[in-house]
């Protein structure tokens, strides 16, 4: 899927991510009560950061939703 497909996945709560990723990392969106707006976050077996997408990313035609 492209990454607008892959934008609203993570709107409705999802997780994805791209294969050529570690398997364990994944990115969602994250709302917070202390945050007026929500942001993005990768999250990984090391933890969880704010991510901004790269070009490469954003024009990628292969995110997979993660299934858990």
């Amino acid at each position: 899927m492209n990454f607008g497909q892959a934008l609203e996945v993570m709107k409705n709560f999802g997780k994805v991510r791209l294969p050529f990723w570690n398997k364990n990392t994944h990115v969602s969106i994250e709302r917070s009560d202390e945050y007026t707006h929500p942001y993005f976050v990768v999250e990984s077996d090391k933890g969880v950061v704010p991510w901004i997408p790269t070009y490469p990313e954003m024009l990628s035609e292969e995110w997979e939703v993660v299934k858990f």
